[in-house]
């Protein structure tokens, strides 16, 4: 303890904080790895980042990934196969059911979205300035899950990161999300999607479902230090 503390002080006066990777929210997740979840529900999971990551965390969980664009759909499926304890639907999530256009983004998959980009994200990120318009399938997730049969317990974890489009899908999952133990959303802090979901709104949502805000899963700032982009945890 006395040589962490000495550590603390030196790092402190070269202007750094020093922290254990013990409580880190990416380490115990906000304290949800103490917790027997058994069910992941991974909604816009590109090719399975974060399921991988979850994987780590919740060994014994099932993990369902749900991931619209066949490209990384492929290696998420892969993935899924390999895992064998793990699901992968190749469809978007959203607050009916239909065929919608999609911005897929050509060099950067991930922050592909149903939402128009704006400005602001092209010019914080060029990768997401060129883009091709195609169609994906749209359901909503109380619905997805019912045709697969997953019956959603009290410990089930819930990620949605969909680019602006969370608050659409958390109208179509209002049943799933009354009974999940917590709920890891994306909110978008600076103008990144045109129409883009704000943070009063899925605070608002996540509330209505008996879900409390308990922090930020990680957070991503610009070079000036604002605070672009942040994943909001809810826990019931």
């Amino acid at each position: 303890m006395l040589i962490y503390d000495a550590i603390k002080r030196l790092a402190a006066l070269a202007g750094a904080h020093v922290e254990k990777l013990a409580k880190q929210p990416g380490t115990t997740v906000l304290g949800l790895v103490h917790r027997p979840i058994d069910l992941v529900i991974d909604v816009g999971a590109n090719t399975g980042q974060f399921a991988r990551e979850m994987r780590g965390k919740f060994p014994r969980a099932h993990i369902i990934s749900f991931e619209p664009l066949p490209e990384p759909f492929a290696e998420l499926q892969a993935w899924a196969q390999a895992d064998g304890n793990a699901t992968a639907v190749n469809i978007g999530l959203g607050d009916s059911e239909g065929v919608l256009p999609f911005h897929r983004h050509v060099g950067h998959s991930p922050s592909s979205s149903l939402l128009p980009t704006h400005s602001e994200g092209v010019a914080r990120f060029p990768q997401m300035g060129r883009s091709e318009l195609t169609e994906i399938r749209v359901r909503r997730l109380d619905d997805a899950l019912a045709e697969l049969g997953r019956e959603i317990g009290p410990q089930t974890l819930i990620k949605l990161d969909v680019q602006g489009f969370e608050e659409q899908v958390m109208l179509g999952a209002e049943r799933t999300l009354a009974q999940v133990a917590a709920l890891i959303t994306e909110v978008n802090v600076g103008p990144m999607f045109e129409g883009q979901a704000e943070f009063l709104a899925l605070c608002t949502r996540a509330y209505a479902a008996g879900l409390r805000y308990a922090g930020n899963y990680a957070q991503y700032p610009a070079p000036d230090g604002q605070v672009i982009f942040l994943d909001a945890m809810f826990v019931r």
